[in-house]
Formats: structure tokens, C-alpha cells, sequence
């Protein structure tokens, strides 16, 4: 069986997939997408995905898309490991978690990656290219929320939304976390999987305060998760230095906006102000 991934490295979906595969020891191959060059607008790649999103696994001549869909099939090529619970209880816990994800955290992390990241960088190319690159948006809600992100940054309420949801997603990461070593129970599973990317995103933003002034079950968590050799052949490998680097300057430029809108709608962080 041939394993064939279209991903992009700093794709929160592809590193969840590729966080499965390395668990997994499967071989694959990469075909790398890169989204700021638009290679996922190609007629090749829209042949593959028609939706033009990352990731995408070809399974011999079969094409899978969605992220969670993937990691659900990866996880029985090596049902040994157990990424999936055996008992309805633990599976059902598990794909609320991978759902969660999917439909609150996923949309809430893109639109601060948006505000933040990838505002910078369309700030320094034409106003003009921007914004018929956005006028270009198919949905008609995702173009107007694009173009108000674009035009004001952190200043949305969009922004505050956003991390809202991010905030109550640790408050509940934290608390699920006290009864055991993984998300749910004492073995790593495919909702590690999906969560990982998000907090490791949030980390790379210069944001570990939310969980290392509190929320010690989360920080725990995620030095645990940064310890597997599967987090290294996921991510850490995948993201170079000098995005890493960016990254984390662009977070610390938009870190005040953001803990202003945390503290707002969290229990304070100890020696933690706005500004």
C-alpha cells in the first residue's frame, strides 16, 4: 500500500495528519503544497481536492480529504498502537474532542493565524492585490469576515471571538487533563492528534503564559507531547527556523491585543497585564 500526502508544513490539518502518520511508522510520501505561493489553487491540485485544502492522502489510487477523516483510517492500518479507544465510551469521548476541534478551535486559530501572521504579510504587498485576492472568496460570510480581519487586525470583534473559544479550549483542555496523562485516559490517541497543533500554535505565538501561570495540566501536556519523536517527525522538522522565528515575532507584536481579549474572558493570569 502506497501513502501519498499533499500537506503544507505549517498547516495545523496537515501536522495532525502527519502527527498520525509518524505515531502510525508508516512510510509516505510528500508533496509539499505551498499556500502562500497559491499552489493549492492549481488545476492540478484542485484534480485532487476540489476544495483546494490541505491535507490530502492518496491511498494507492484513492484520495482521501479531511483531516479527521484520514487520521480515523490511519489509525486502522495500525490498530496495535490504539489511537482509537476499543470501548464506546472512550471512542465517543474521543471524536467529541476531534470535533470540537474541527468546528470551534480550527476556525478560531485561523482567524487569529490570519490576524496576526498572515495580516503582516499581506500588509506588505499591494492593497489592491489584496483585496481582489479576497474579493475572489467563494463564501460570501468567510470573504466579509477575510476583508474586516485584513482591514483592522486584532482590533475585531472577530479577533475577540476567536479567542474566546481558544481560552475556553484550554479551561476545558486543563480540567479534562487532571484524571490522566493523555486527553483521554493514559494512552495518546487520535484527539492528541487534532489538539496538539492548535497549542503548538499558540506556543509558537509566544502565548505559553495562558498555561504556564496557570493551567499547569496543559503545559504538562504539551511537554509531553514535544517529547514523542512523532511530534519532532511532525512538526518540529517540518517548521523552519526562520518561520519559527517570524512566527514568534509577529505573536509577540499581537501578544498585548491578545491577552487583553484572554483576561476579559478568563480567570486572571498571575502577574500577567494586557500591556
Amino acid at each position: 500500500m502506497k501513502l501519498t500526502l499533499w500537506h503544507n508544513a505549517f498547516s495545523t490539518c496537515s501536522q495532525k495528519v502527519r502527527l498520525a502518520l509518524a505515531e502510525s511508522g508508516r512510510d509516505w510520501e510528500s508533496c509539499e503544497v505551498n499556500l502562500i505561493a497559491g499552489d493549492q489553487k492549481n488545476p492540478d491540485y484542485l484534480a485532487i481536492n476540489r476544495r483546494g485544502l490541505v491535507p490530502a492522502l492518496a491511498v494507492d489510487d484513492v484520495i482521501l480529504i479531511e483531516s479527521s477523516v484520514i487520521n480515523e483510517f490511519i489509525a486502522d492500518l495500525a490498530p496495535d498502537l490504539k489511537l482509537r479507544h476499543d470501548e464506546p465510551l472512550g471512542r465517543a469521548r474521543e471524536r467529541l474532542w476531534v470535533r470540537r476541534i474541527e468546528e470551534a478551535v480550527h476556525p478560531a486559530m485561523g482567524a487569529i493565524t490570519l490576524a496576526t501572521v498572515l495580516r503582516t504579510m499581506m500588509l506588505q504587498r499591494p492593497r489592491d492585490e489584496v483585496l481582489a485576492e479576497i474579493a475572489q472568496v467563494a463564501d460570501a460570510s468567510e470573504r466579509s469576515s477575510r476583508l474586516e480581519i485584513f482591514e483592522h487586525g486584532a482590533e475585531t470583534p472577530i479577533f475577540r471571538d476567536a479567542v474566546k473559544r481558544l481560552v475556553e479550549f484550554l479551561d476545558d483542555l486543563d480540567s479534562t487533563l487532571t484524571t490522566g496523562t493523555w486527553i483521554c485516559g493514559e494512552r495518546f490517541s487520535l484527539a492528541d492528534c487534532a489538539a496538539i497543533p492548535y497549542v503548538d500554535r499558540m506556543d509558537r505565538l509566544g502565548l505559553g503564559v495562558l498555561w504556564t501561570s496557570q493551567r499547569f495540566h496543559v503545559a504538562r501536556w504539551l511537554a509531553a507531547a514535544k517529547e514523542r519523536p512523532a511530534y519532532r517527525m511532525a512538526i518540529e522538522d517540518w517548521v523552519p527556523a526562520v518561520t519559527a522565528d517570524m512566527v514568534r515575532m509577529i505573536g509577540e507584536a499581537n501578544r498585548p491585543a491578545f491577552l487583553e481579549a484572554a483576561i476579559s474572558c478568563s480567570k486572571p493570569v498571575p502577574g500577567v497585564e494586557a500591556s
